[in-house]
C-alpha cells in the first residue's frame, strides 16, 4: 500500500475547488490602515501624557530623572519613551508613568 496522505488544505482545495490561501488585497491593506490609525493615536495620546508627567517635574526631580536614565535604574522617561516606541500596550504604558510619577515624587 502507498502512502496516500494529504494535508487537510489540499483536501479543502481539492472538494471545495477555491484557493483558501489567498485573502482580498484590499481587505488586508485596511486592517493595515485601521491598525495603523489606531497605534498612532495611541502613541500621540500617550507620550502627550508623558510629557504632562515630566511637566510636574521640579528641579530636584529632573536631576532624579537624568540620574536614573544615565544608570537605567528605576523608572526614568527614556524607559518609559522607548516602551512607547516598541508598541506596548496602553495599560502598561499608564502604569510605568503612574510609576515613573510616584517615583519622582518620592524623589522629592
Amino acid at each position: 500500500m502507498g502512502n496516500n496522505f494529504i494535508s487537510f488544505n489540499d483536501f479543502q482545495k481539492q472538494t471545495l475547488g477555491q484557493n483558501i490561501d489567498s485573502t482580498p488585497k484590499e481587505a488586508t491593506v485596511q486592517v493595515q490602515t485601521i491598525t495603523q490609525k489606531i497605534s498612532n493615536d495611541s502613541f500621540e495620546i500617550l507620550s502627550d501624557e508623558l510629557k504632562k508627567a515630566k511637566k510636574k517635574n521640579g528641579l530636584i526631580e529632573k536631576l532624579a530623572d537624568k540620574i536614573k536614565s544615565l544608570t537605567g535604574i528605576g523608572h526614568s522617561s527614556k524607559k518609559i519613551e522607548n516602551s512607547i516606541k516598541e508598541g506596548k500596550s496602553e495599560e502598561e504604558v499608564k502604569k510605568e508613568i503612574g510609576s515613573y510619577r510616584t517615583s519622582q515624587e518620592n524623589v522629592a
